[in-house]
């Protein structure tokens, strides 16, 4: 309101700036004038200056900060980054100046989880590991083969940090349970869940046949008791895979929400779309979801490529009259792992000659609304 009121009252206003005090000419032969004298703009934001010359001379620009604001040679200034620049009009050996602030944009956003994977090893303040076949939940049993029929067995020492990146390394090894293939799944379960926000990873993962990488989530569990939370276990409880690729298909990414079911139905609504990339898998992708009262929305490098409202999804332990957004209004935390083979891409296996092949997360961030 500060910044209207100011902005009426030098006249010249647009809806971003703020003028205030002139600059006088810098040569007593030719005046030059600049309008507006002083501005108050957000980073990202254009506008115009306009020059005046006593004499007609041409006009030339130049920032004084060219880190805070660009300057082009019409007088069309740029805003890059928070901080203070004066913009220079120079004709005839004269000079008058624009003093510009520049202010960071405020964003509805507030980061309340990050992993940028900076360390020597995987935080255990932030991540679990799930080992083996089977979820094992304080003595509560998942499916066997993760209820996926995925033929690896997960261990802690498929998972590395290099370069600032979380590393999973699916690798071709005899291992127990008659796996032949050793991987990792890590979550954020009893450690990290949210509800409404927006959760993203940058990734690159195998362009290979029968790799099936994953970042996804499931609800938080009430307590250790099992593995369900108020809505009952899966599907009732939902599940939104954010990122999910058959290797074989190269450039191509599912975004999938579960739910529904009922009692004794194991088996789940489901709805999916699949997106082409602008380039393979095994190039860095960021592949988020936003979650709302109202809606999912999946994104994928920035753009929005799948939204489901909530009068579309819901569950079998209660009915839409008694909670329109269940089983979606609870707090999910997330996974990250990459399985080999399985029901997703029909059982299909990495091909005679694999050895090994991993998958790298730059980074985990979740923002929830300020």
């Amino acid at each position: 309101m500060k910044r209207k009121a100011l902005l009426q009252l030098a006249g010249i206003l647009t809806a971003a700036v703020l003028l205030s005090a002139a600059c006088g000419p810098a040569s007593p032969a030719v005046t030059i004038d600049v309008t507006p004298h002083s501005a108050v703009m957000e980073v990202g934001e254009s506008r115009t200056l306009t020059a005046t010359v006593s004499d007609g001379s041409p006009v030339a620009w130049s920032s004084q900060n060219p880190a805070v604001v660009s300057v082009d040679g019409a007088g069309t200034v740029t805003a890059l980054s928070a901080g203070q620049a004066s913009v220079y009009a120079s004709a005839s050996g004269a000079m008058a100046e624009c003093r510009i602030t520049v202010e960071a944009p405020e964003s509805p956003w507030k980061l309340v989880f990050s992993d940028e994977f900076g360390g020597e090893a995987l935080d255990p303040e932030k991540w679990e590991f799930q080992l083996g076949v089977q979820d094992d939940y304080f003595g509560t049993k998942g499916p066997k083969y993760w209820g996926n029929n995925e033929q690896q067995y997960y261990t802690r020492e498929a998972v590395s940090l290099e370069n600032g990146a979380l590393v999973i390394t699916a690798a071709r090894e005899n291992m127990p349970e008659g796996r032949n293939y050793s991987s990792a799944r890590i979550t954020t379960r009893d450690r990290f869940s949210f509800t409404y926000g927006y959760a993203e990873a940058r990734m690159k993962t195998p362009a290979i046949e029968g790799m099936w990488p994953a970042f996804w989530a499931l609800p938080q569990p009430t307590d250790h008791s099992s593995t369900r939370n108020v809505y009952g276990g899966w599907p009732m409880s939902g599940e939104i895979d954010i990122m999910e690729a058959q290797g074989r298909r190269k450039n191509v990414v599912g975004t999938t929400l579960h739910f529904g079911g009922g009692a004794g139905q194991y088996q789940s609504t489901y709805l999916f779309r699949d997106t082409v990339l602008s380039s393979d898998t095994d190039e860095w992708h960021t592949y988020g979801v936003e979650r709302k009262e109202s809606y999912l929305a999946w994104y994928i490098d920035g753009e929005e490529v799948f939204r489901i409202d909530n009068k579309t999804y819901w569950t079998g332990a209660v009915s839409k009259e008694e909670n329109p957004n269940a089983p979606f209004d609870v707090p999910f935390y997330l996974l990250l792992d990459l399985a080999v083979g399985g029901n997703y891409d029909g059982g299909r296996e990495p091909p005679a000659d694999f050895t090994s092949a991993a998958m790298y997360v730059d980074y985990v961030r979740v923002y929830e609304w300020k």
